[in-house]
């Protein structure tokens, strides 16, 4: 079930080799002694001049792997190996600041999809397994990130002029109290998601987990999506992201949805 979401994908781990909360650290480069399943991607930033060397996984011995090696976050880039610059995916992670309620994180998802749909994109969701909702909108990898990145804050400019009072386009803690943080800076190149299936290093554990429009309820827990919960889940062959590539929007389509922002950036 994760392996579709994880594979040829540049990661960003987070490694606790020995156990939750205890000296964790992030790892996105090789090391000395890397199992043969992970492998290797030779890539050059956009801007920069020296090249990285990024870890991927492309089989199920891969994320046994990364199990092995004490990993409790699997985050992922937006883009495959084959194409690192240009995205599948767009990503919005709303993230709430002191006093949001999950009514409110519930509320600001739907928003949030209506915004995407009226633009002729198609909506999925997923828990973080922390606090907060992904809203993801599949798409062909035909953009570069920087002109993605473009269309997604243009975006943000104009959900969070719309509704002022629930929203907020940047991190700064001092504005952010009672609103959500509709964060676009994940569609970037070399930034990351938690991927779909990931446990969070969080006492519980919970994972992150795609879910259906109809799941989202005021009542939803998403910590209680621990990965006993996932597992009984799976195997009841419940999975809200059958169509995610079906449902993978064209670059004609981005094209129209620029445009269409553009225009109403313009009229504001």
């Amino acid at each position: 079930a994760m392996l579709p979401h994880v594979g040829n994908r540049p990661l960003t781990l987070l490694r606790c080799p020995v156990g939750h909360g205890r000296s964790c650290f992030y790892q996105r480069h090789p090391d000395a002694g890397l199992p043969r399943a992970i492998h290797t991607l030779g890539h050059v930033l956009t801007g920069h001049a020296e090249e990285d060397a990024l870890l991927w996984v492309d089989s199920a011995a891969g994320l046994v792997s990364l199990a092995q090696m004490g990993v409790l976050e699997i985050h992922t880039w937006l883009s495959h190996t084959d194409a690192p610059t240009r995205p599948d995916s767009i990503v919005f992670d709303l993230d709430p600041g002191p006093g949001v309620t999950w009514a409110q994180i519930a509320s600001g998802a739907r928003i949030v999809r209506d915004e995407f749909t009226a633009l002729g994109l198609v909506c999925h969701l997923k828990s973080t397994g922390s606090k907060g909702l992904h809203v993801v909108v599949p798409i062909e990898p035909a953009w570069e990130f920087v002109r993605i990145r473009g269309l997604c804050k243009a975006i943000v400019d104009i959900v969070v002029a719309h509704h002022p009072d629930l929203f907020v386009g940047k991190a700064a803690k001092n504005i952010r109290d009672g609103r959500i943080f509709l964060d676009y800076l994940r569609n970037s190149e070399g930034a990351s998601a938690i991927a779909a299936f990931s446990t969070r290093n969080l006492s519980g554990p919970s994972c992150a987990l795609p879910l259906s429009w109809d799941e989202l309820t005021n009542e939803l827990d998403i910590r209680a999506f621990s990965p006993a919960a996932v597992l009984e889940r799976v195997a009841s062959g419940i999975d809200p992201w059958a169509l995610l590539g079906k449902d993978a929007a064209s670059e004609a389509t981005l094209s129209a949805a620029e445009k269409t922002v553009s225009e109403l950036a313009g009229d504001a």
